[in-house]
Order: structure tokens, then C-alpha cells, then sequence
């Protein structure tokens, strides 16, 4: 075996960076994990990886899809990986780096604003993807959206996404209000029902706000920007998770 492709180190510098991204030190937050064969798989279509680790016990062979493929002993693998029984390989991939700038040009966006639970945040994403809502904002102080229990939840599907992180408010809205968005969010307290709210080729914006806290007020005062409920029959439930709450606007607002 090539002992440069050999890590027995937790010293080595490919070790101390998987362990500053879990950690979310800044000189690492240019990167990402993820882990299993399927999820780095769908990955390799979109991102690129600059390293991919496996555990020396379970290797496999990703060669042709990145220069630095490496092997782990066992020892280091296993504080490699905060799950009861890790995955065979890791990916550190690079993160991508995207702008607003031509946000504009598609029909449909999703902001989601200081969403906190990482479960949530990637189950909004692979709904999003399943619905075709290709634009999603993260609004600053929303979960890092490529951290890897949001990467597990979205079971690969940011490939199918573009995700805008710790985006300021101002410059969101300012596009949305510019262009002419319907900007769209919920409320119990809402007379308008969500199924009535747009037509099916009005340029909207579908806002979600925090699991506790809601929306933050600055949304709510924008030019075409209406509150619309989802009708719930049994009045002994106040409100939905926020990621139901997700999939059923975005599925509705798409007819």
C-alpha cells in the first residue's frame, strides 16, 4: 500500500480538517462533509471533492473521481463520525459559491428564515427538489445548510438545488420586491387560503420562518406580500412542522 495514501495519524492534516469543518472552525468553512457510498456517489455529479476517506476495514475505490483517495485506520475512522456505527467513506468537499445575481430569472423561490433544526432544513430540501423549487435562500442565522446531519436529512438531493447561505435579508427582499415577486408566507390567523393565493404563473416567493420564532417582522411589511393558511380539520392542532408545512405549499403552489 502507499503509505502517502495511508493515514495513521490524527495529526494528519486531511484528519484535522474533517475534524475543523465538524467543528465549524472558520479556517475550514469553505468545505463540507458527507458520508456513504450512495450520498458521495450523488455528490461527485455536482460538487467537487478534494479528498475522499475510508476506513481501512471497508475500502472502496472512488480513483476516478478524485485525486486524493485515502485510506484510514480504523483506530483514527471511528472519531471520524459523530453516528453509532460510521459509514465506510467520507467526502470533504469544497463549497460552492454562489450570488443572487440571477436569482431573479427563475419563477419560484424559496427563503427560509434562522430555520434551526438540521432534520428540518434537509427535509425542506429534498422536498424542494422533489417539487422542482430549484432556488432556496438561507437566510443568516439559519443552520448551515451543508453541515452533515442536514446533508444525511436531504439524502443527497442538494445536487438537484441551488442553496444561497447566510444571505443578509435586505438584499433578498430587494430583489424579490424589484421584480415583482408575490411573496408568500403562513399564518394561522390568515383569511387567505393557500389554494387561492396565486396563479400558477405568477413569479412567487414562498418565505418559512423559524420553528419558534416565526418570521421575522421585516417580511411581513413587503410589497405583495400576503400570509395565506393551510386549512387544518381538526381544530385541536394549532400548527404544522415547518418542513410539512414545506411540502404541502410547495406541492400546491405549483398548480
Amino acid at each position: 500500500m502507499d503509505e502517502k495514501r495511508f493515514i495513521t495519524s490524527k495529526k494528519n492534516r486531511w484528519i484535522q480538517l474533517v475534524q475543523n469543518i465538524q467543528k465549524g472552525k472558520r479556517q475550514a468553512q469553505g468545505y463540507f462533509l458527507a458520508e456513504g457510498e450512495k450520498t458521495i456517489e450523488s455528490l461527485l455529479k455536482k460538487f467537487k471533492a478534494i479528498a475522499l476517506l475510508t476506513n481501512e476495514n471497508t475500502r472502496r475505490n472512488f480513483h476516478n473521481n478524485c485525486e486524493n483517495c485515502l485510506t484510514v485506520t480504523s483506530q483514527i475512522w471511528n472519531k471520524l463520525s459523530d453516528l453509532p456505527s460510521p459509514p465506510p467513506i467520507i467526502g470533504i468537499f469544497e463549497k460552492p459559491k454562489l450570488n443572487l445575481n440571477n436569482i431573479e430569472k427563475s419563477n419560484k423561490i424559496l427563503v427560509l428564515d434562522k430555520i434551526q433544526d438540521p432534520g428540518n432544513l434537509g427535509t425542506i430540501i429534498r422536498t424542494a427538489a422533489a417539487f422542482a423549487w430549484g432556488e432556496i435562500v438561507c437566510i443568516k442565522g439559519t443552520v448551515d445548510a451543508f453541515c452533515p446531519k442536514v446533508i444525511r436529512s436531504s439524502a443527497g438531493t442538494i445536487i438537484e438545488v441551488n442553496l444561497y447561505t447566510s444571505i443578509e435579508e435586505p438584499g433578498i427582499q430587494a430583489i424579490l420586491v424589484q421584480n415583482k415577486y408575490t411573496i408568500i408566507n403562513t399564518s394561522s390567523h390568515a383569511s387567505i387560503e393557500f389554494s387561492k393565493a396565486v396563479s400558477k404563473n405568477q413569479k412567487k416567493c414562498l418565505v418559512l420562518g423559524n420553528e419558534g420564532q416565526g418570521l421575522s417582522e421585516s417580511w411581513l411589511n413587503l410589497p405583495n406580500s400576503i400570509s395565506v393558511k393551510i386549512p387544518l380539520i381538526n381544530p385541536n392542532v394549532e400548527s404544522l412542522n415547518v418542513a410539512v408545512s414545506a411540502g404541502i405549499l410547495m406541492s400546491e403552489l405549483n398548480s
